[in-house]
């Protein structure tokens, strides 16, 4: 069974924002910024660590 997204926050700051996500179970899959994921530096949990949580952040303009 998949993980399911059970809260997302965000916070805007002036370089930057940060983005929190809360899964209902262990979540093994990976986030990336959409279209990026070959992208390391828009990858922004890597695939396998099963974490319920993750918190991150990305500066204005690092995703082109």
């Amino acid at each position: 069974m998949y993980a399911l997204v059970l809260e997302t926050d965000l916070k805007l700051f002036f370089l930057s924002f940060q983005v929190r996500v809360k899964f209902d179970r262990p979540f093994y899959g990976m986030v990336f910024s959409k279209g990026f994921y070959s992208n390391v530096n828009c990858v922004h949990v890597p695939a396998g660590l099963g974490q319920t949580q993750a918190t991150f952040d990305i500066a204005m303009g690092q995703v082109r």
